[in-house]
């Protein structure tokens, strides 16, 4: 749910996805609150299987290239929200977002891809 929700904004901001119509702040009202929901979810399980295989998991290079690029990812939605995100009021109404915002939604899903990706190499190397 958290790579969909995160994929649903970062599309928006790209004027892209079947929520280009919606103001960007109206989106991120939505789906910000489904976003941290998962992200807690997902914290919790994750560091449940991760108390249920430490050695393992801490031996795996995937898991170490994921946890690096999730401290990425929560560095590249925070960098986003002091930054582009404050000033929605100036750019929301515009057709383009602005630079800084695009650069993050398209770092958001090169990164969420990426993630996934080493996720998955945790059970194969």
């Amino acid at each position: 749910m958290l790579v969909g929700s995160s994929a649903l904004l970062d599309l928006r901001l790209l004027n892209r996805g079947y929520l280009r119509e919606q103001p960007i702040a109206r989106a991120a009202s939505r789906l910000l609150p489904v976003m941290w929901g998962s992200f807690a979810v997902m914290f919790i399980t994750g560091v449940l299987m991760f108390m249920s295989e430490a050695t393992r998991c801490y031996q795996s290079t995937s898991f170490r290239i994921k946890m690096a690029l999730l401290v990425a990812a929560g560095l590249n939605a925070l960098i986003f929200h002091f930054a582009a995100y404050r000033k929605i009021a100036k750019w929301e109404s515009s057709p383009v977002a602005p630079p800084s915002a695009r650069v993050a939604a398209w770092l958001s899903l090169a990164l969420w891809a990426a993630i996934v990706v080493a996720g998955r190499g945790i059970a194969y190397w």
